[in-house]
């Protein structure tokens, strides 16, 4: 009960965790890589047929290929309905159980996902943002609930492709801000940078995740955090996946 208590703690101080091995050797994240790779296979550039999914995953992208978008969309499609069904499996709901220290949860409505970092000509990367903010303009009920999203990695993530998290400095002071990680009429939010959003956020102390495929770190809803910006050939593929204590 220690451990789970202190995950929890960590939450709610930090309002990040360092990396866990919470989902490591889950079929349901093997099965999703799977997919991935009957998909793109031929614009990844690994050296042998025998090494694992996840490290051909993890290989460099062609530089003289493009993957198409319309490709990735039928991708995303196909992995988003398993990271559906991982997200509502009782096991995962287990795990959040302990997270959370609660029985009683539930999966936040619709917020599960699957991410393709490529690289930075594929799509502008996005940009600060929190989960709590569609929750809070949707009107969901849970908002302001404790809650955290699991992203987890299904390859390996660097500091060049991986995310950025500004730790939480102090939750008594928890605050919304305004949308800003989307492109509203002639304005790119995207591009808005920390400072911009809050001049006493402190870029010195702003974490970026490495993690091994199946590693996860846990993100209360309510921190700032935003995918690494650039260019790089090497893929990043994820997961998010989010309960809250009702």
């Amino acid at each position: 009960m220690k451990k789970k208590q202190n995950i929890k703690e960590l939450l709610l101080q930090k309002g990040h965790t360092e990396n866990l091995k919470l989902f490591s050797g889950a079929k349901d994240l093997e099965e999703m890589r799977k997919v991935i790779l009957h998909y793109l296979h031929p614009y990844l550039l690994y050296e042998s047929k025998n090494l694992s999914t996840k490290q051909k995953l993890s290989s460099c992208l062609d530089p003289e290929k493009k993957v198409p978008k319309s490709l990735m969309d039928e991708v995303r499609n196909e992995v988003r309905q398993l990271v559906k069904k991982f997200n509502n499996s009782e096991n995962t709901r287990k795990v959040f159980e302990k997270i959370l220290d609660s029985k009683n949860i539930s999966p936040c409505e619709g917020f599960y996902d699957f991410r393709a970092n490529l690289s930075g000509d594929y799509k502008v990367s996005t940009g600060w943002h929190q989960d709590c903010e569609t929750s809070f303009v949707e009107g969901k009920k849970y908002w302001n609930k404790f809650s955290c999203t699991a992203w987890i990695t299904l390859t390996e993530a660097n500091k060049n492709n991986s995310i950025l998290i500004v730790p939480r400095q102090n939750r008594k002071l928890l605050k919304i801000y305004p949308q800003h990680y989307g492109q509203i009429g002639n304005v790119d939010y995207r591009q808005k940078e920390l400072g911009d959003i809050d001049n006493k956020i402190k870029t010195k102390d702003v974490y970026a995740v490495t993690a091994d495929a199946d590693e996860c770190v846990l993100i209360d809803s309510f921190v700032l955090h935003r995918t690494v910006p650039g260019n790089t050939n090497k893929s990043r593929f994820s997961i998010d996946i989010r309960y809250y204590a009702s």
